[in-house]
């Protein structure tokens, strides 16, 4: 888990004359969940034990990934699309871990600001922000501020699983 960062939300809850409710409390656990199970490698487990199995993401990033590209792109549901994605990206670059820079709750959204970062190479770092929505005690929302070019293995990821997240698309309006 991470102490140190656990100190930090809970400061900056503090400082704002506030204690941290439970449910926000589990919704970080959840969250230091998520990180360490990306980073153990685990994919099956960061998919299915943190995010709903309803959940929706959408990946933002510049004009070209927006909320309102009539596509749906840019739009994720599903676990095993999901699955195969992140695996993909997971075999693209194995060393790549989580670095969980900073998280803020409030009620049933947790804000978090990560990085991607490469465990072989010090100098390699994509900073991301997401937000999440908690039901259930689980991801059911992530909007995701990210440069998915940059991300390791994700056009390629794309066009390897796209009949997969095809069917699990929401239709443009």
């Amino acid at each position: 888990m991470h102490d140190n960062l656990r100190d930090e939300r809970l400061s900056g809850a503090l400082a704002h004359d506030r204690q941290l409710s439970e449910e926000e409390k589990a919704n970080l656990k959840v969250v230091d969940l998520l990180v360490d199970l990306f980073n153990a490698g685990d994919i099956e487990g960061f998919v299915r034990r943190t995010y709903h199995p309803d959940y929706r993401m959408l990946v933002l990033d510049g004009t070209e990934w927006n909320g309102r590209r009539a596509d749906g792109f840019n739009i994720f549901q599903g676990y095993e699309p999901f699955i195969a994605m992140e695996t993909f990206i997971r075999d693209a670059k194995p060393t790549r871990r989580f670095q969980l820079n900073r998280a803020i709750a409030a009620g049933n959204v947790v804000v978090v600001q990560m990085s991607l970062i490469d465990a072989q190479d010090a100098d390699y770092e994509l900073p991301w922000c997401s937000v999440y929505t908690f039901q259930d005690g689980m991801i059911i929302s992530d909007h995701a501020y990210l440069n998915h070019h940059d991300w390791p293995g994700s056009d390629a990821g794309l066009e390897a699983v796209g009949d997969g997240y095809d069917e699990h698309r929401p239709t443009a309006a």
